[in-house]
């Protein structure tokens, strides 16, 4: 990943849900140096509507979406075990999951 902006930035991960999803973690590594890391287990779903995470690192919500991208109103921070959430540094870095992501989404910020 490259934040090619002038400052630091949130970004969004999006998950499907499913049994192989269970536990999530993630890692943030800048110049081979941890930046980030947060640890999600034993996930269940909370609303059989929810068919997506969405780990929103701005709001510091992990929220259920329904097929659509769309938000359910449903929480799953109960869920984090470790770690905490966090932005995008600037320059390179290399975000790692245990666990396939749909989707990444972040804006490229400047003054």
């Amino acid at each position: 990943m490259n934040n090619i902006g002038d400052i630091v930035t949130p970004i969004k991960i999006y998950y499907l849900i499913n049994s192989n999803n269970s536990n999530i973690n993630l890692a943030l590594t800048t110049n081979q140096k941890s930046t980030g890391t947060l640890n999600i287990e034993n996930i269940q779903k909370v609303s059989n509507n929810d068919v997506y995470l969405c780990i929103d690192m701005r709001t510091h919500l992990i929220e259920g979406l329904n097929s659509s991208f769309q938000k359910n109103g449903t929480l799953y921070n109960k869920f984090i075990t470790s770690g905490d959430f966090f932005d995008l540094p600037l320059g390179k870095s290399t975000l790692t999951s245990n666990v396939a992501w749909n989707s990444i989404k972040f804006n490229y910020l400047y003054y």
